[in-house]
């Protein structure tokens, strides 16, 4: 990865931080916040949709690779749960901006992208309800909201310093395999 490439990630990925606490922020808001020069985050993002659109596809790439290795496992239902949440909590700020920024979806390439990954986490899904990890009458795209909500959940849970990085993705899968009862 060039020098331009891996400074562009690292604004993008400080980019999505600020942008998941606050959707409406500015390039020289965003800025502010990152310690860089409004000029610098322009070079890379001339538009403030340039930087939301690297982002979105970023996050996309990541979800990818990370759901590709959960469904090429052999791993028990409740395992790849919990790999899916150790490989996307750590990317939850930006998984969440995905769910929460309904702008994003004018870029046909983050919609279609974001269509394909949804239907593939429904197949999981499907398939964890017919292996009866997932009562049958609980519908489908409840499931998969949870999911999304876990997701950033366990991100602000590490991020914010109430839960520590190695117990996220466990009190993740388990909430959302056995509820918060005993």
């Amino acid at each position: 990865m060039s020098k331009y490439d891996s400074r562009k990630q690292q604004l993008i990925i400080a980019s999505s931080r600020v942008l998941a606490t606050n959707h409406g922020a500015s390039l020289s808001e965003i800025a502010a916040q990152i310690g860089v020069g409004r000029a610098t985050l322009q070079r890379y993002f001339p538009k403030r949709q340039d930087l939301l659109r690297e982002i979105a596809l970023g996050a996309l790439r990541e979800i990818d690779i990370a759901l590709d290795a959960v469904l090429r496992t052999d791993l028990s239902p409740e395992e790849s749960l919990q790999m899916m949440f150790e490989l996307l909590a750590p990317i939850g700020d930006r998984y969440s901006y995905l769910v929460t920024y309904p702008d994003l979806m004018e870029f046909a390439e983050v919609a279609s992208a974001y269509d394909r990954q949804l239907d593939r986490l429904n197949g999981f899904v499907l398939e964890l309800k017919q292996k009866e990890v997932f009562s049958p009458d609980i519908p489908t795209a409840w499931i998969v909201q949870t999911i999304d909500l876990l997701i950033w959940g366990a991100w602000y849970a590490v991020d914010s310093g109430s839960v520590a990085r190695n117990d996220a993705a466990q009190l993740a899968a388990r909430t959302l395999i056995r509820g918060l009862g005993r």
